[in-house]
């Protein structure tokens, strides 16, 4: 019932609470968001929270930009809600991901994958002034000075990760045990 009062709210309108330092606030923007967070406090800054949106005209019913007052969890939510679906991108790009009836093989490779990605996004971090060799399967247009992650990188991290188990080393016999005949027993 509640919900239903505050779809009828105007665009902007937003109810807190907080207990310590959870806070739980409803906004109203073209729908009602619920937002739960333990970063932000219950209050807002009208002048430095805002988010622009097209909201219809009252006169011609148009869409015209607007800025809307928000919540600090909406505007912090908007600035980086593309994160999820960038990591996916970089992922798809060079994934080790493989058909398994096993569920645990999926859950493994994906984590491999989203690590292959951190380690990129590291390595790029540190070494921002790389040469970019461009072997990426990226469709999209990045600036010229920006290294791409590829196929000689995700190789370079692999046999890093191998070096130095890739050997293996011998089991050890114990003294008093027998090798194992090599030869089937007749009936078998």
């Amino acid at each position: 019932m509640k919900l239903k009062r505050m779809n009828r709210e105007p665009r902007g309108t937003f109810y807190t609470r907080q207990n310590g330092q959870l806070t739980a606030t409803v906004w109203k923007d073209s729908r009602v968001m619920m937002l739960l967070s333990t970063g932000h406090q219950g209050w807002r800054d009208p002048t430095n929270l805002t988010l622009k949106r097209k909201c219809p005209d009252e006169a011609t019913g148009r869409l015209k930009p607007r800025t809307v007052p928000a919540p600090s969890q909406a505007v912090d939510y908007t600035k980086s809600m593309g994160g999820v679906d960038r990591g996916d991108q970089l992922r798809s790009y060079h994934t080790c991901a493989r058909k398994s009836q096993l569920w645990w093989r999926s859950i493994l490779y994906i984590l491999i994958d989203i690590t292959r990605v951190n380690a990129w996004l590291s390595y790029k971090h540190h070494h921002p002034a790389i040469d970019s060799e461009t072997d990426s399967d990226s469709s999209e247009p990045e600036p010229e000075n920006t290294p791409k992650m590829t196929s000689k990188f995700v190789e370079e991290v692999a046999t890093s990760l191998i070096e130095g188990y890739s050997k293996g080393t011998t089991p050890r016999q114990f003294s008093g045990s027998k090798p194992v005949p090599a030869h089937n027993s007749g009936g078998h």
